[in-house]
């Protein structure tokens, strides 16, 4: 028996006997595409769980991001009802949730955010200049050089800040 397949030519289906046939599910079908729906609802971000105020988002943060912050909420404001409802930093970048009333503005918003988020990831959260992600630590943060030092100073015990095995210079071998 040959059957013709459009992406491979020719094949002959008694060529690998011992092989499983196939699910004759394709991809696509409703079946899954409902399925799809159902882990992407259940895996993508919750939104904030309070509104908060501009005031109590700054206050999450070190002074480094409050520039970023500020230029955020001016333009968001420039989209009409959109609005900043809260912020977390998620794997050391800043994440901004936003709200509007049609998804037209809704987009443009979260474009704002997006663009938020990407800065984030090269200024230094406690000084405001150029930063990289510190990703060896439990919890990514970005900091410049001289602000890292000063962090892992304030720290009782600097090492437990670190992913195991990843303390780098800082471990006593």
């Amino acid at each position: 028996m040959v059957m013709e397949c459009a992406h491979i030519g020719t094949v002959d289906s008694y060529a690998h006997p011992s092989k499983k046939k196939r699910s004759k599910r394709k991809m696509g079908t409703a079946k899954n595409t409902k399925n799809y729906t159902k882990l992407y609802l259940k895996f993508q971000h919750k939104p904030a769980k309070k509104n908060l105020a501009e005031e109590e988002v700054y206050a999450l943060f070190r002074s480094g991001w409050k520039e970023l912050l500020d230029k955020s909420f001016r333009m968001v404001r420039f989209i009409e009802g959109a609005d900043i409802k809260g912020a977390k930093r998620h794997y050391g970048l800043l994440h901004v949730y936003v709200t509007a009333p049609d998804e037209e503005r809704l987009l443009a918003a979260e474009g704002v955010a997006w663009k938020c988020e990407r800065l984030s990831a090269r200024v230094c959260e406690g000084c405001g200049g150029i930063g990289i992600r510190r990703v060896n630590l439990k919890t990514p943060i970005n900091f410049c050089s001289d602000c890292f030092t000063i962090y892992l100073d304030e720290q009782d015990d600097p090492l437990s800040l670190f992913l195991p095995g990843k303390s780098g210079l800082f471990n006593d071998d």
